[in-house]
């Protein structure tokens, strides 16, 4: 790696979730052009594991994973180790990855003499505090990467970061030929032989899985033979199960927990649904649209920049569980209408959103800014 730039990423977490699998497709293309090193605030999950069985060291800080007082005295503990690893390292540049790791690598990459600080937003942030925070430090960042024109007006707008910093760089996927995975609807414990409608995702508030079970109880009884099963983990997975419960809807929904690679279960999909109260650039919508998926989603953040709504998937506004289940139900009805959506969905996806475009752009802005040092 001797006489490569050098280039050190600060990720919050680097477990499962849009912006990780984003900085482990990244340091994969990047590997051998530029030397990499990747600091992670919180424990070493899935994508830490991935990206070090690249030859790419990841170090981690132990953060916890409730805020409170002991996170906060933790936080300020790993700025200063960060301090100091960023002076031992002495990087050509330094790129934070979501809101704890952007606030470490601005604070933190100045003072250690880093000439170049990125710092990279995934989604829309809310909260006073978190305001206050992007507002104070957003001077101490050369540019702001964006994944969505929604996400850079908002941005621009709530705090107040220039326009001519901010860099628009979408997500991209890696394409799969149809049925290259032999994956079985037995592979996550479901039994239907009916359709099945599908969602995959962290189990946080945002993502609005309370909304899409209300909305499977009322297709429940039009549909009897329908299934809904649930990838991924999170804190409000035993609220979901208990409301599963309560809706007495419990036998048919399959909650798998995390499995790695879930874009893989995608085709035993009849619907997908994403019905997020917050999204920026969801690269699981993105896989779906791929896996040709008929598509139901929420029409927030940068969905509507993905999904042409009765062309490549059925958008509904969020927290309307009557209009989901209506969109839901109408393609479950018409398989002639879930098969052109589908359709436009993969074609969509394979001209706009390639893993390649993808790293292409971030090698290109790393070469323009690292060639004029910012």
């Amino acid at each position: 790696m001797a006489g490569l730039k050098k280039i050190v990423f600060i990720i919050t977490d680097c477990d499962f979730g849009g912006a990780e699998q984003m900085l482990y497709e990244l340091c994969k293309a990047l590997c051998g052009k530029f030397s990499l090193q990747v600091l992670a605030l919180k424990g070493k999950g899935h994508f830490a594991k991935l990206i070090e069985e690249l030859g790419i060291p990841v170090k981690n800080y132990g953060l916890g994973q409730k805020v409170g007082i002991k996170y906060f005295c933790q936080l300020c503990m790993a700025f200063f180790k960060i301090r100091r690893e960023l002076k031992t390292l002495k990087p050509d540049m330094v790129q934070g990855i979501l809101f704890q790791g952007n606030l470490m690598a601005k604070l933190g990459g100045r003072p250690a003499g880093c000439k170049l600080v990125l710092c990279s937003l995934h989604t829309f942030d809310r909260g006073a505090l978190k305001k206050m925070a992007e507002k104070l430090t957003r001077g101490l960042a050369d540019r702001c990467i964006v994944v969505s024109d929604a996400l850079k007006k908002f941005c621009a707008e709530k705090f107040s970061i220039p326009e001519d910093k901010i860099v628009v760089i979408r997500n991209g996927i890696a394409f799969k030929k149809p049925g290259a995975e032999r994956v079985s609807l037995a592979d996550l414990a479901v039994n239907s032989s009916g359709p099945v409608l599908g969602a995959i995702g962290r189990l946080h508030r945002e993502k609005g899985i309370d909304l899409l079970l209300r909305a499977f109880h009322h297709l429940a009884s039009e549909f009897p033979g329908l299934a809904l099963v649930i990838i991924g983990d999170g804190p409000e997975k035993d609220n979901l199960v208990a409301l599963a419960e309560k809706l007495r809807i419990r036998d048919r929904v399959s909650f798998t927990g995390f499995l790695p690679e879930p874009e893989r279960f995608l085709p035993l999909f009849s619907v997908f649904a994403l019905p997020s109260r917050i999204e920026a650039m969801p690269v699981v919508l993105m896989q779906a649209m791929a896996a040709g998926r008929a598509i139901v989603a929420t029409r927030v953040g940068a969905v509507a920049e993905l999904i042409d709504d009765s062309q490549s998937g059925l958008l509904v506004p969020s927290e309307d569980e009557s209009l989901m289940t209506r969109a839901i139900s109408q393609i479950l009805r018409d398989p002639d209408l879930a098969s052109k959506l589908g359709a436009s969905a993969r074609s969509k996806a394979e001209r706009e959103f390639s893993l390649d475009k993808m790293n292409a752009s971030y090698e290109k802005l790393y070469a323009d800014l690292l060639q004029g040092q910012g």
